[in-house]
């Protein structure tokens, strides 16, 4: 805070008599204040006389509301009745249910922090990033593209299910959320976007992680998943292996799913596809997504937004293949690196150096970048986890 000026300069200042240019500034020298200070109190000596010699008020002009037991109340109800259905509880979500309960004055999301931890309703959190260093893509119409992901569920009779997710990644609307016996499969895949099509049409692209059930392009061969979409003209992309951000969005989607089953346990896959139902109705209609500003349901974004065109051609699928892919990996100490799961040994003589990896369909070119020699070329995958390339790869 700065330092009161006192009472003895300020009449000093209102009394001063500038002598010719510069003496003003020399003065406030002398007197250790700033020019601002000294026009601020002179200012206010010309306007309200005597009382400029007393330091204004540091009060907030607008102090924020206080608000009684009753906003306490209605703000620690919603959070328990949130959490005990296994939904988000925080301030924007609290915030975003009692403007729709018709809530006013309604409570800044500050404020609902502030009841929240006064209450000892607040779940402390390791520090984080703030969200406005992070760098966010989004496609602006719907349907554009669509996220799918497939995750784990554990029924309380002993058996498990795999659980399929689609995420419109403009809207972030739900688009499917189903249940299925089996592990992730390419068939229950395939069924899950047959329903989801027929549902909503088609989507410009579908975006997957590298599992064998969604996206096999980038080991050289393509799944029936990728084939089934290029034929309706839908292009199968996929994120690069080990970069899970890429799929982000569904990734994240998750985590609420998760928190719902874990408070509504099903014990048949019946039972879970009911639950599933539930939650997605609540996920796309009455839950707030904090993607939006202002904040809204996914099912008022995406009734708002745009929707691409459909593809109206199928897609060759030997267009999937045909653009190589281009890598860079550093040589560990013990002379090996790693690609998607296989672990090449090209000799301790090149520990610390980075080699170029293109990837082809049914092959793999290693290159020294800094020289553009070319090492070795290998059919891939290979036939073992570990192959041997030092008889390939001499350092010159």
């Amino acid at each position: 805070m700065a330092r009161e000026i006192s009472l003895s300069k300020r009449l000093k200042i209102v009394e001063f008599v500038p002598s010719g240019p510069g003496s003003t500034r020399a003065f406030c020298r002398r007197m250790g204040v700033s020019l601002r200070s000294f026009y601020r109190i002179r200012s206010r000596w010309s306007g309200s006389g005597t009382s400029s010699l007393h330091p204004a008020s540091r009060a907030p002009r607008r102090p924020h509301r206080r608000y009684g037991p009753d906003a306490e109340a209605a703000v620690a109800a919603l959070h328990a009745e949130l959490t005990g259905r296994g939904l988000d509880a925080g301030g924007i979500t609290i915030r975003f249910h009692l403007q729709q309960q018709g809530m006013d004055p309604l409570p800044s999301v500050s404020t609902i922090n502030r009841i929240l931890a006064r209450n000892g309703l607040s779940r402390v959190q390791r520090a984080k990033r703030p969200r406005s260093s992070y760098t966010r893509f989004a496609r602006s119409r719907t349907c554009e593209l669509w996220q799918l992901d497939a995750f784990e569920v554990a029924l309380t009779g002993g058996d498990r299910a795999t659980v399929y997710q689609i995420i419109d990644d403009a809207s972030r609307l739900c688009i499917a959320l189903t249940a299925r016996t089996r592990a992730e499969n390419p068939a229950d895949a395939i069924d899950v976007l047959t329903r989801a099509i027929a549902a909503h049409g088609r989507p410009v692209a579908v975006l997957t992680d590298n599992g064998a059930a969604f996206n096999t392009h980038r080991r050289g061969l393509l799944s029936s998943t990728e084939l089934y979409l290029a034929s309706l003209g839908v292009a199968p992309i996929s994120g690069r292996a080990g970069h899970p951000q890429t799929q982000g969005k569904t990734e994240r989607s998750h985590h609420p799913a998760r928190k719902w089953l874990a408070a509504h346990p099903a014990t048949t896959l019946t039972d879970l596809q009911i639950v599933l139902n539930e939650f997605r109705d609540v996920y796309n209609n009455h839950r707030p997504h904090q993607a939006f500003s202002p904040v809204c349901t996914p099912a008022a974004a995406w009734a708002r937004m745009s929707r691409a065109p459909e593809p109206t051609a199928p897609i060759d699928p030997d267009d999937l293949l045909a653009a190589p892919e281009h890598t860079t990996r550093t040589v560990r100490s013990r002379g090996v690196l790693s690609y998607q799961g296989h672990t090449l040994y090209l000799g301790t003589q090149w520990a610390g150096e980075p080699i170029r990896l293109t990837h082809a369909p049914g092959r793999l070119t290693l290159t020294h970048p800094t020289t553009e020699r070319h090492l070795t070329t290998i059919t891939w995958p290979p036939p073992t986890p570990y192959t041997n390339l030092t008889d390939h790869c001499q350092k010159s």
